[in-house]
């Protein structure tokens, strides 16, 4: 099965959540990354996925984020070169990836609670769901374009436009040539 090519309004909707950073080091968010893999079982859709700049997602590559936390975590504090068995450096180690991965798994949550708001998603469909994605440099350029709109969007609650009023019709026989008559809103 291969993975699907999402929409531009997923893509927009997504990179600019967390406010266009990446979820796992605050940098520029570049790509979506599936927070479960998609290696591993992980949907393909809008609801696992959070930005992510492109070192962390080639560094996270087909891990958890808890997988990868602690992986991170371990390199960072304990480098190759110094480990030496030592239960009291290792227990420090493992009490800042519980921590790291706490606090990891909290920021996760807040991000795709952002992405999954229904008003949110609503407003990126109806705005952006003609557009095709072809290329990065293309993505690129929609996202300055809209920038503006989505925080103005973002400041009045995601709020679509107002529906046009459906006209209602009958057929008629009143008048030669106009087979249709809007029913006034009272009938």
């Amino acid at each position: 099965m291969r993975r699907r090519k999402q929409p531009t309004w997923i893509w927009l909707m997504v990179l600019s959540a967390n406010g266009g950073k990446c979820v796992y080091c605050d940098g520029r968010a570049e790509t979506m990354d599936h927070v479960i893999p998609w290696s591993r079982g992980g949907p393909d859709d809008h609801y696992n996925l959070v930005p992510a700049c492109d070192k962390c997602n080639d560094s996270k590559n087909d891990k958890t984020p808890i997988e990868w936390a602690v992986q991170k975590k371990f390199r960072e504090r304990w480098p190759l070169r110094t480990r030496r068995w030592n239960s009291h450096a290792l227990r420090g180690v493992h009490e800042e990836a519980q921590q790291a991965c706490s606090e990891l798994l909290d920021r996760l949550d807040m991000v795709q609670s952002e992405i999954t708001d229904d008003r949110r998603s609503s407003w990126f469909f109806e705005h952006y769901w003609m557009y095709r994605r072809s290329t990065s440099t293309w993505l690129s350029v929609m996202r300055r374009w809209s920038a503006d709109s989505i925080e103005e969007a973002k400041a009045n609650g995601w709020a679509l436009p107002p529906k046009p009023k459906q006209n209602r019709y009958r057929v008629t026989r009143k008048h030669l040539g106009k087979l249709l008559e809007e029913i006034p809103d009272d009938e």
